[in-house]
């Protein structure tokens, strides 16, 4: 019911949207975060999560341990946290949308993981991350001024082939003044 409700519609630009809907997004998400952590007492170790075309607030999913993970066309509002999380099954982040940093440090990927598609504005990292099925980033958008940091190639993973490197975003347009 949580994962349905992040999926919902939300856009903290629109003035329809109430102000305490951030709020009550980020907390869904922190209760998610917390039964996936195998140190809670109500802990979902199989659990199968599903947040596409979620708009996601400060994810910290650092830790988690969570059977399958689908965030096919999310969008990351500021940093997404995944350290340490270990995915025992497949995980989904085609066309996902990071807007800042997205760190996946020590991360344990058990079954194939997709990242086709998605796009990452800030720093990413893979730093000590292991893939034990194949990892697909086909397609997947890196700024120029904020590589991956790949420190080794983990075992049985191949050199991401249709990696798209572009120009960081340019200054947006200044605000026209007020008045004449």
């Amino acid at each position: 019911m949580l994962c349905a409700y992040l999926r919902m519609p939300y856009s903290p630009d629109d003035p329809k949207f109430d102000p305490a809907e951030r709020q009550v997004r980020t907390t869904a998400q922190t209760a998610i975060g917390a039964r996936l952590r195998p140190d809670h007492p109500g802990f979902w170790p199989d659990a199968r999560i599903d947040l596409t075309d979620a708009r996601l607030i400060g994810l910290d999913f650092s830790g988690i341990t969570v059977g399958e993970f689908r965030a096919d066309h999310a969008r990351f509002d500021d940093d997404a946290k995944f350290g340490g999380a270990t995915f025992n099954t497949r995980a989904w982040f085609r066309g996902a949308s990071f807007s800042r940093d997205a760190g996946f440090d020590q991360t344990t990927f058990h079954g194939d993981t997709w990242f086709h598609g998605a796009t990452f504005k800030g720093n990413i990292r893979f730093s000590g991350a292991r893939f034990h099925g194949d990892a697909e980033f086909g397609e997947a958008r890196f700024r120029r001024d904020h590589p991956p940091v790949w420190p080794v190639w983990p075992e049985a993973f191949a050199e991401p082939a249709g990696l798209v490197w572009v120009d960081p975003d340019p200054d947006p347009p200044a605000a026209p003044p007020n008045g004449p």
